[in-house]
């Protein structure tokens, strides 16, 4: 879905020859979407607020119950450990505090995001990709081999995690560098109209000098990489989950091998496995 709504506003914006972005009307490519709603869809009566309903209800519902997840496996499996023996009613105070806690993080990173030039979809799904990818490998592998003890799932978790963050930080740093596709004319763009204020700010500098910049500097070729280009770096976002499910895997099986004659088999309950 979010590619064919990019793929729209694309086609809509050669159409309508104007381009937000390079015409100063947004002063980040990510403010695209909700721009392209309120301009394109104004006459349809209902269909903004529809847009932002929907938005609002699929975030907050994710939101919430990701926050109340990481309170509760705060809670069970640390803060249990370190307060035993106080009452139930102690437990769920400290509960609702990280609750809080990892609202306001979330609030702070939604904030910090709205700085970011790059794709925001593409940073997230990434991010995800590279701390997830681990977990899923630890799961495969407890559920494959019967023998994956204790030193083989943190050894294999730690590797594939550390290994994802050096590719990630790699590639936006000094991964190659694609040229994007032609963008829209501005010759249509009609600055002053009763849309373009609602979401722009032609009194802040930042917002011209970035329209300067996208339409002066040059853009790299396609195929093209900098002195950096070790080809880690130029791995897609979309395979950071590949790399560490087998990574966490293989490694984990590895060091299970390698450390189980000097740990007792682990007692594990068949349903738990895979049966083959």
């Amino acid at each position: 879905m979010v590619l064919w709504f990019g793929i729209v506003i694309y086609a809509y914006g050669h159409f309508t020859r104007c381009d937000p972005f390079t015409a100063g009307l947004i002063s980040n490519r990510n403010q695209l979407p909700p721009y392209f709603v309120l301009s394109a869809m104004s006459t349809l009566p209902g269909v903004s607020g529809l847009y932002m309903a929907a938005l609002f209800s699929s975030a907050l519902s994710t939101i919430s119950s990701g926050i109340n997840s990481l309170a509760a496996n705060t809670v069970e499996d640390i803060v249990k450990r370190l307060l035993r023996g106080q009452i139930e009613r102690t437990i769920t105070l400290i509960t609702k505090i990280f609750v809080a806690v990892y609202g306001l993080l979330i609030i702070a990173l939604a904030f910090a995001a709205s700085f970011l030039d790059g794709p925001v979809t593409q940073m997230v799904m990434g991010v995800a990709g590279a701390c997830g990818s681990p977990v899923v490998g630890i799961f495969l592998l407890g559920a494959l081999v019967p023998s994956a003890n204790k030193f083989g799932a943190i050894t294999g978790g730690v590797v594939a995690l550390a290994v994802n963050v050096y590719i990630v930080i790699g590639n936006q740093m000094y991964g190659r560098k694609y040229k994007p596709l032609p963008l829209p004319p501005t010759d249509m763009c009609n600055v002053n109209s009763t849309h373009s204020t609602i979401s722009m700010d032609l009194t802040t500098p930042s917002t011209f000098s970035s329209s300067i910049a996208a339409m002066t500097t040059p853009q790299a070729s396609v195929g093209s990489k900098d002195s950096f280009g070790f080809f880690l770096y130029d791995i897609s976002y979309v395979w950071y989950s590949c790399i560490g499910i087998v990574l966490s895997f293989l490694v984990g099986l590895f060091v299970t091998l390698c450390t189980r004659r000097f740990v007792a088999p682990p007692t594990k309950d068949p349903e738990l496995l895979f049966s083959c």
